[in-house]
């Protein structure tokens, strides 16, 4: 009768370690996947914050172009902005680009192409980087897995 008694004990104690391994496992792969979630959102948000500052500066430019007497309404805000923040919106690239699905890194380089030729066009940059910004969002979205605003 002991012996039948222990048995069922150590069957018990190997039960339970086989759930605790297997409920570790789970929750660690839980874990390193929300944490890898949190570093693409953080990664899409760095991308779509430098564009929204080169459509500000290019906004701005448009404006002071068309009415230089509100230069100063705009505060510091100025078209001789946009290389640094090309440099920074190639820098946030090259560093987050391996977070990124294929399509966002695409519209990153094609933005990059496109960009530098109609940088001295004011309105045609601001629209390239307004059209960025929308399909930057949408693919975001998608796959980020997060509800759309539609």
């Amino acid at each position: 009768m002991p012996e039948h008694w222990m048995a069922q004990a150590v069957f018990g104690a190997a039960i339970g370690l086989v759930t605790a391994l297997i409920s570790v496992r789970i929750a660690l792969h839980r874990f390193y996947r929300e944490k890898w979630w949190e570093k693409r959102l953080e990664a899409y948000s760095k991308l779509i914050e430098v564009l929204s500052e080169m459509d500000i500066v290019l906004t701005v430019a448009k404006a002071k172009e068309r009415n230089p007497q509100i230069a100063d309404a705009f505060g510091s805000h100025s078209v001789d902005e946009m290389p640094a923040l090309m440099i920074r919106f190639r820098q946030v690239h090259a560093f987050c680009g391996l977070l990124m699905s294929k399509a966002m890194n695409q519209l990153a380089q094609d933005l990059s192409k496109a960009l530098p030729a109609s940088a001295l066009d004011f309105e045609a940059a601001r629209r390239t980087v307004s059209e960025a910004i929308i399909r930057a969002n949408e693919i975001a979205r998608k796959d980020l897995r997060l509800p759309s605003l539609t």
